[in-house]
């Protein structure tokens, strides 16, 4: 579901981190543009991979990524600023051309509530 900018933002949270959770399955070459570049992106904005492998192993269902990256920012408002950023939508398109991919925006868990 991460076409498009918009999917990341359908959630809102005012938690105290916000990690995002992406499947991605590589289609072609200009992927590796994005990846090359992604991470300072990410960093600038205050995000931090905790995530990112190709090492999956399926435990249940038929659910099996090529691909895993889990990315932590402290506020959604970071994560927002991140993925509208100019310098992340001049990489989106060599992501949405060249990867098949799915994301998610998912609460800390806080044990105490």
């Amino acid at each position: 579901m991460i076409t498009g900018i918009s999917h990341l933002r359908l959630n809102r949270l005012s938690t105290p981190k916000t990690p995002t959770n992406l499947e991605m399955n590589q289609k072609n070459e200009p992927y590796r543009q994005y990846v090359e570049n992604v991470c300072k992106v990410i960093e600038d904005h205050g995000g931090r991979h905790l995530v990112r492998t190709g090492r999956v192993t399926p435990v249940s269902g038929d659910w099996n990524p090529e691909r895993i990256i889990v990315i932590e920012f402290e506020t959604a408002e970071q994560l927002d600023q991140c993925f509208q950023s100019p310098e992340y939508l001049e990489l989106a398109p060599f992501r949405e051309h060249s990867a098949i991919s799915k994301s998610i925006i998912v609460e800390e868990y806080d044990p105490d509530s």
